[in-house]
C-alpha cells in the first residue's frame, strides 16, 4: 500500500526561504547612531532597547519558539485490499486530535520555553539599563573632579640658592605626574563613552553627548527589604521560568509512558470494513524518560533555591560595599583636600622664608597622589553603588 501525506494542507503553510546575508563593514558603517544633541538617560535605554542587537537577538530567540504545536498529521493510504479491490485508509492519532495526552504536553512545554525566552530578554534588558545608567554616572563624576593646580617653579629658587639644581627636575617629574592623571582621566572618559556606545548599538564610530544625571547620588540606595529584592531581580525570574521548562520536560516525559490510540478508517470495496482498526501502541522504555526527567526538574528546583540564597546575601553583601566605597571616596576627597592646604602653606611658608622647599616639593607630590587616590575612590564609589542597587533588582523596566 502507498502512503501519502495531505500535501495541500502542507504547501499552503510553506514558508519560502528569502536570503539575509552577513556584512562586517556593514554592521560598522550602517550602525543606526544615537540620536544628537544631549541625550538623557531614559532615551539612552529606550534608544537600546530598539537598537540594541543582543536584546534584539532575544527577541528572536523568543519568537523562534513555536508554541502552535499541530496535532499529529493525519496520514493517508492508498492501495488495494487482498481481495485486489480499491482501498483508502485514514490513520489518525485520537489523542493528538483531541489536545490531550503527549500534544497538550507538548503545548504546555512550549509555552514554558517561550516565558524562559523573553525573562532572559528582559534580564538583559535591565542589565543593560543598569550599565547605562553606570556610564552615565561615571561621566557625571570624571567630569566634576576637581583638577588640582599643584604648579611650582623651583627657578628663581635655585638661582637664588635656595634650592639645589636638581629641584627643576624633580619638578618637571611631578608636573608630568600631573599630565598623567589628567590623560588618565580623558582615558576613562572616553572608554566610558565607547562602553555606552556599544549598550546603545551603535559603533565606535559614532558619539554620543551625555546628559548629565542630577549632582546627587543616583539612584537612591536601594532599601533592604530581602521580599522585595525576590520580587524585583530578574535573575530569578530567569530561574524560575527555566524551573518551568524543567517541569514541562517531566509533564511530557510523564505524558509519553501512555498508550497512543490510533484509529485507521477505511473506504474500498468493502463497506463493512469502513472503520478500519484501532491501533494501539505501547512506549518501551519511557518510564525511564520520565524518571530522569523528574529528577533533572527536581535539579532546576534546587538550583532556584541556591539562587534566591544566593541573590539575598548578593543584594546584602552589595549594600555593605557600597557604604564601604562612600566612605573611602568622603576620606579621600577629605584628603585631598587637605594636601592641598598643605601645599598652599608649605608655598607661602617658603615665600616669606621661613619654610623649607623640600615641603614645597613633597607637598607637590602629596596633592597628585591624591588627586589620582580620589579619581580611584570615586569611581570605585560609583559601580559599588549601581551594583548594590542592581542587587536589589534595580532597574525595574515597564
Amino acid at each position: 500500500m502507498i502512503r501519502v501525506l495531505p500535501l495541500l494542507l502542507l504547501l499552503g503553510a510553506c514558508v519560502h526561504y528569502h536570503a539575509a546575508p552577513v556584512d562586517m563593514e556593514a554592521t560598522v558603517l550602517e550602525a543606526p547612531a544615537p540620536p544628537g544633541g544631549a541625550l538623557p538617560y531614559e532615551k539612552a535605554v529606550e534608544w537600546a532597547v530598539l537598537h540594541n542587537p543582543d536584546l534584539l537577538a532575544l527577541r528572536k530567540r523568543a519568537a523562534a519558539v513555536n508554541v502552535s504545536v499541530p496535532p499529529e498529521p493525519p496520514e493517508v493510504e492508498a492501495g488495494i485490499d487482498s481481495d485486489r479491490n480499491p482501498e483508502l485508509v485514514l490513520v489518525l492519532d485520537v489523542f493528538s486530535l483531541l489536545g490531550t495526552g503527549r500534544r497538550g504536553a507538548v503545548k504546555a512545554l512550549a509555552r514554558a520555553r517561550r516565558n524562559e525566552a523573553w525573562m532572559a530578554h528582559h534580564q538583559r534588558a535591565r542589565e543593560i539599563a543598569a550599565e547605562i545608567a553606570e556610564a552615565y554616572e561615571v561621566e557625571r563624576v570624571l567630569a566634576s573632579l576637581p583638577m588640582p593646580e599643584a604648579t611650582f617653579d623651583p627657578a628663581p629658587y635655585v638661582r637664588a640658592g635656595f634650592a639645589p639644581a636638581s629641584a627643576e627636575s624633580v619638578m618637571r617629574a611631578t608636573a608630568e605626574a600631573l599630565k598623567a592623571e589628567a590623560r588618565r582621566r580623558e582615558a576613562e572618559r572616553a572608554s566610558n563613552r565607547l562602553a555606552l556606545l556599544r549598550l546603545l548599538g551603535a559603533s565606535s564610530l559614532a558619539s554620543v553627548e551625555i546628559a548629565a544625571p542630577p549632582d546627587a547620588p543616583w539612584p537612591e540606595p536601594p532599601p533592604a527589604d530581602w521580599r522585595q529584592v525576590l520580587k524585583a531581580r530578574a535573575d530569578l525570574q530567569r530561574r524560575l521560568a527555566s524551573y518551568e521548562v524543567a517541569e514541562g520536560e517531566f509533564r511530557r516525559a510523564v505524558a509519553e509512558q501512555y498508550p497512543a490510540l490510533v484509529v485507521s478508517p477505511s473506504v474500498g470495496g468493502d463497506p463493512t470494513g469502513f472503520f478500519g482498526a484501532v491501533t494501539v501502541t505501547l512506549p518501551i522504555g519511557a518510564s525511564k524518560e520520565a524518571r530522569a526527567a523528574e529528577a533533572a526538574r527536581d535539579a532546576a528546583r534546587l538550583e532556584l533555591e541556591g539562587a534566591v540564597l544566593d541573590g539575598l546575601r548578593d543584594a546584602e553583601a552589595a549594600r555593605h560595599q557600597a557604604e564601604a566605597a562612600a566612605a573611602t571616596l568622603m576620606a579621600a576627597t577629605m584628603r585631598r583636600a587637605a594636601q592641598e592646604e598643605i601645599l598652599r602653606t608649605a608655598m607661602a611658608e617658603l615665600e616669606g622664608r621661613s619654610g623649607s622647599f623640600l615641603d614645597v616639593v613633597f607637598s607637590v607630590e602629596g596633592v597628585v597622589d591624591a588627586a589620582a587616590a580620589e579619581r580611584e575612590a570615586a569611581l570605585d564609589e560609583v559601580r559599588a553603588r549601581l551594583a548594590a542597587a542592581r542587587a536589589a533588582g534595580w532597574p525595574v523596566l515597564p
